[in-house]
Parts: C-alpha cells; sequence; structure tokens
C-alpha cells in the first residue's frame, strides 16, 4: 500500500482577507462581499492536521494537493481498493452527488443514529435529502443548488436538538454566502 510521505505534501489554497465594511454597509446591516484573494502554497506542518483537527485553516480554503507516495506492490494496493470499496458501498450511499459525512458524531453517540431517530431518513428539501441508507450522508438530485443542502443542514440540525437536545456540528465547509 502506498504511503504518503509528509514532507513532500503541499497544498494549493486560497485566503479570503476581509475587508473593513463600509458605514453604509453596517448601517444597512448588509454583509460584505469585499474581499482580497491571495494564493499561497504550504507544506502539511503548516496545518498540522490530525482527524477532524487543524490549524491555520480560517478564512482559507485548500484548492488542490499534490501527493508523493512510495511505490508498492501493484496487486497489494489494488486489493486494498477493492476491500475500502466493498465497506464503504455496504456502509454508505452510492450517489454521485453525495455531501459525504455531514455532522461529527456527538459526545452522545453517532450523528446518523440521531438524525434517523427523529425520522428523516428520506427527508428532502429542493432536491437534496438525507439518504435512506446511511441518516448521516446527504444526496443530492442533479443540478440541486448548495443553498439546499444548507438549508437541509439547518433543518436537520433543529430538529436533533429540539428532539434530543442534541447539538450537532457540521463536519462539511460551506463556503460562500448562505441565508
Amino acid at each position: 500500500v502506498p504511503k504518503l510521505t509528509q514532507p513532500d505534501i503541499l497544498f494549493k489554497l486560497i485566503e479570503k482577507k476581509p475587508i473593513k465594511p463600509s458605514p453604509k454597509e453596517l448601517a444597512e446591516n448588509i454583509p460584505s462581499r469585499s474581499a482580497k484573494l491571495r494564493y499561497a502554497i504550504k507544506k502539511s506542518d503548516f496545518f498540522n492536521f490530525s482527524y477532524r483537527t487543524s490549524k491555520n485553516l480560517e478564512n482559507k480554503m485548500v484548492l488542490s494537493v499534490d501527493l508523493s507516495v512510495e511505490e508498492g506492490d501493484p496487486q497489494k494496493i489494488q486489493n486494498q481498493i477493492s476491500e475500502n470499496l466493498i465497506r464503504r458501498k455496504a456502509s454508505q450511499p452510492p450517489a454521485i452527488y453525495n455531501a459525504g459525512s455531514v455532522f461529527k458524531n456527538p459526545q452522545e453517540g453517532s450523528a446518523g443514529f440521531f438524525i434517523e431517530k427523529a425520522g428523516l431518513k428520506g427527508f428532502s428539501i429542493d432536491g437534496v435529502g438525507v439518504s435512506e441508507k446511511h441518516a448521516n450522508f446527504f444526496v443530492a438530485k442533479r443540478e440541486t443548488k448548495a443553498q439546499s443542502l444548507f438549508e437541509l443542514v439547518k433543518y436537520v440540525k433543529a430538529e436533533v436538538f429540539n428532539k434530543f437536545d442534541i447539538s450537532l456540528e457540521e463536519e462539511i465547509i460551506f463556503a460562500g454566502n448562505f441565508y
């Protein structure tokens, strides 16, 4: 199985530097859409990535990653890929338009468990819905808008909180202006 060599991982990112809102934007409570964008290339140690944590990512978005891997036995690599795909197909929805795991698991248990117990499997808003296979995965129809995903996330969070007094935290990050 190929192994990542940490020093060779390069992250190309874009950083949004907010510009102070104008007096008119402040007075009218209009969110400032003005920002300076800066592109940078950083090595992985800059981010200190670990499971569900990192540093130095505020107001940044990773655009691409260059990885270096060690050569390995092609048959072992193919076997590992096959095992991973079998496990994934058994537990995750096969939809092409899939937001992945939407919420982090709270201390009280599995986010998917609480979403399912709230009766939300199959519930949808404007073309994006809670997967029937795994409730913590949201799937969408072609040409569904990100706003619909945002609205479904808000709705699911509210329902789980109202029924179980549990606050779900997003694992996904929304980039852009959502309301």
